[in-house]
């Protein structure tokens, strides 16, 4: 553990070592998720995060971390979460309460083009309750678009802080052309630990249309124009959600029974110009996560991402 949260550290300050092993910024990235694309204001509502990444030397890495390629990352973001009747201003027994997690997340990336394989470790660090801004943010969004006002904030999850520790790998399966189009498979997995959440997943992911990119190599030509569809399932075995099963440090506040296995479906589309800007849609059907919900959950993620 202590080589990993060195190497994370190292990525704050970004260049502790030399600019020669951690290279300046390459990529932004800016991520909305909302239920709004579904037409529903309920359960995981809204979610934004702002990303940079940027070349890293492997060498910098502890051995057991090394890889053919390695990236780092640094994200801030916010997610809120809400019962499904705004209007109720006493608490909603028989759904999710209101929550808010704001967090800063830190991560290696690493790529080994033999084997095909690519994995991420990350690190988030932030704060869960009215800390979190999460009730500012959406009342000010709900006075804009004058849709019903939130009004069961002052029951929402208290303050505390939030860690989790995750592993994310993928390996590629299969990965070709056919009638002009490119494709790939990859399965994936992941783990996650912390007080905000702990879960196994498994799935595998989809690719294919014009120019699907292939991360594993350093000779891949730049295309003037990359569209392509991007399918996924994953199921997650859950064992702990503090969004469902209330605060770990903080006893006390309103808690529902989470369903141990959840399920995503996800189907989205990039389009890609030059590989220096790509704009995607990606839309997620999710099972219910809790004991009596009212049929599975949506929402869309709407993502940005220039590179220089």
């Amino acid at each position: 553990m202590r080589p990993l949260l060195a190497s994370l550290t190292l990525l704050v300050i970004l260049g502790g070592p030399s600019w020669a092993q951690v290279e300046p910024p390459s990529r932004f990235t800016l991520t909305w998720e909302n239920d709004a694309f579904a037409r529903t204001d309920r359960h995981y509502t809204n979610g934004l995060s702002l990303a940079l990444a940027g070349r890293l030397d492997p060498w910098v890495l502890p051995a057991w971390l090394r890889g053919e390629q390695a990236e780092w990352g640094l994200e801030v973001g916010q997610r809120i979460y809400t019962p499904e009747r705004l209007e109720a201003t006493d608490v909603v027994v028989d759904d999710r309460p209101y929550a808010g997690w704001s967090y800063l997340g830190l991560s290696v990336t690493r790529r080994a083009s033999s084997l095909g394989w690519e994995d991420t470790i990350e690190l988030r660090l932030g704060v869960i309750g009215p800390s979190s801004g999460a009730q500012e943010v959406q009342e000010l969004a709900h006075s804009f678009n004058a849709s019903q006002l939130p009004r069961g904030w002052r029951h929402q999850l208290r303050d505390e802080p939030g860690i989790v520790l995750s592993y994310r790998a993928g390996v590629r399966a299969l990965r070709g052309e056919a009638a002009g189009l490119s494709f790939d498979v990859t399965p994936r997995f992941g783990i996650s630990v912390g007080n905000v959440a702990t879960f196994a997943s498994v799935g595998v992911s989809l690719r294919c249309g014009l120019g699907v990119p292939d991360e594993l190599s350093d000779t891949a030509r730049v295309q003037p124009i990359r569209l392509y569809v991007t399918a996924s399932a994953e199921v997650r075995f859950v064992g702990y959600d503090l969004f469902l099963d209330g605060g770990l440090f903080r006893r006390g506040s309103h808690r529902v029974e989470k369903e141990p296995l959840v399920a995503d479906a996800s189907l989205g589309l990039i389009l890609a110009v030059h590989d220096r800007l790509s704009v995607s849609y990606t839309h997620t059907i999710r099972t219910p996560e809790f004991v009596g919900q009212s049929g599975a959950d949506q929402f869309g993620s709407f993502s940005v991402t220039f590179s220089w």
